[in-house]
């Protein structure tokens, strides 16, 4: 009896532990499309940058800003021409 009680206080404190951490990455900040300067290639306005940054996201998860590149697979990286 003293081992399921021992069990049951172990893990509500190891999952109260873990609904405490914060649920975003605290070194990246907020979520902002526009913190990004356009790569060297593009030579756009800043608002048609911030455009396509954002259509760029929404159609491809692995989009990087700072490169202007999503992955297709196995590491390769392709230029978001949306």
């Amino acid at each position: 009896m003293k081992l399921i009680i021992a069990a049951a206080a172990l893990s509500m404190a190891l999952g109260s532990a873990a609904l405490a951490q914060p649920r975003h990455d605290p070194h990246r900040g907020a979520s902002n499309h526009s913190r990004y300067a356009p790569p060297k290639h593009w030579n756009q306005s800043r608002d048609h940058w911030d455009r396509h940054t954002i259509a760029c996201q929404k159609r491809y998860r692995s989009y990087n800003p700072r490169t202007d590149r999503y992955t297709i697979s196995r590491g390769r990286t392709a230029i978001c021409r949306l």
